[in-house]
């Protein structure tokens, strides 16, 4: 995601470690924490936007607190003729839809597996278990994917079980046994 933003000319982002703690705010909470630490010269907000807890803040609470800082809002997008959302997305995600979830994205649904511990099998291909992902993963089935290794994409087919990810892959020497992302077709 952050390597989209950049492409997008976005160069500064605020990752948020969404802890408890964290999720109690309100959204007039989490504005005033940013107004105290940035200077904010403009806030996008999509059509349907709530933050905090209990959705404590929409788009009429969001021009309220922001005084005069501009607010631009995003109007809805369509697929198949219904509102693009990201619950649509993860969804389609959960359900191995990949043709809509890259159709909405605008590209391809990318695994992170950079922290992921990888084993090699005997046979062509990695194995890695689904608890220490921590993104939405498609229901038990086999995919067709794309891994990302020493900077190089190699076609893979992906089995995806109960407990773990198994990478089918041709003959390829990965160097290290790392491979950086995990991409569905």
């Amino acid at each position: 995601k952050l390597e989209r933003l950049n492409f997008f000319g976005i160069r500064n982002v605020l990752l948020i470690d969404f802890s408890a703690e964290f999720s109690k705010m309100t959204g007039s909470d989490f504005f005033t924490v940013l107004f105290n630490n940035f200077k904010i010269k403009k806030v996008v907000a999509g059509h349907n936007f709530n933050l905090g807890r209990n959705k404590s803040m929409d788009v009429a609470g969001l021009k309220k607190i922001l005084g005069g800082i501009e607010l631009e809002i995003i109007e809805p997008e369509e697929y198949d003729g219904k509102i693009i959302s990201s619950s649509r997305i993860r969804t389609d995600i959960a359900e191995g839809n990949f043709t809509n979830v890259k159709a909405m994205l605008q590209t391809e649904y990318t695994i992170d597996l950079t922290e992921s511990i990888l084993r090699r099998l005997k046979t062509s291909g990695f194995i890695l278990e689904k608890d220490k992902i921590h993104q939405i993963i498609p229901k038990t089935g086999n995919y067709k994917g794309n891994v990302l290794a020493n900077e190089i994409k190699y076609p893979c087919d992906i089995e995806i079980t109960e407990q773990t990810i198994k990478l089918v892959l041709p003959e390829i020497n990965i160097a290290n046994n790392r491979i950086d992302y995990l991409y569905f077709m």
